[in-house]
């Protein structure tokens, strides 16, 4: 399961793993750290199975690649038409919300700065 998001590991004796791929997403001073929260993550998880444990996998490998970066409106187009191929757009894999809907006349009142009849 692990090779399938791109985690290469193998054991290396007693109980010491030789990891010798990670995602290219995780940055890469922090492997170490990532791989014992990962771990962590699938040791102490309640609920057994392998696609629980894929899942989870998964969310936590989302929350690394997930590095605030600024992009043009030639990038975010696209990241965005595939934003709402997803099945739940609105949130995150760990629930967290996506985007906000604000109305127009909630944009006029932040930015008039309470000079809305001037």
């Amino acid at each position: 399961a692990l090779g399938e998001i791109g985690i290469e590991v193998a054991g290396f004796g007693g109980n010491t793993l030789q990891v010798s791929g990670l995602p290219a997403s995780i940055p890469v001073d922090q492997p170490v750290a990532f791989m014992r929260e990962l771990l962590d993550e699938l040791l102490h998880e309640v609920a057994p199975g392998k696609r629980f444990a894929f899942e989870r996998l998964a969310k936590l490998l989302a929350r690394k690649a997930a590095q605030p970066t600024k992009a043009s409106l030639q990038e975010a187009h696209p990241l965005l038409d595939e934003l709402f191929l997803c099945e739940l757009p609105y949130c995150a894999a760990d629930g967290r919300p996506t985007l906000s809907e604000i109305s127009l006349q909630e944009l006029a009142r932040r930015f008039s700065g309470g000079r809305e009849g001037r």
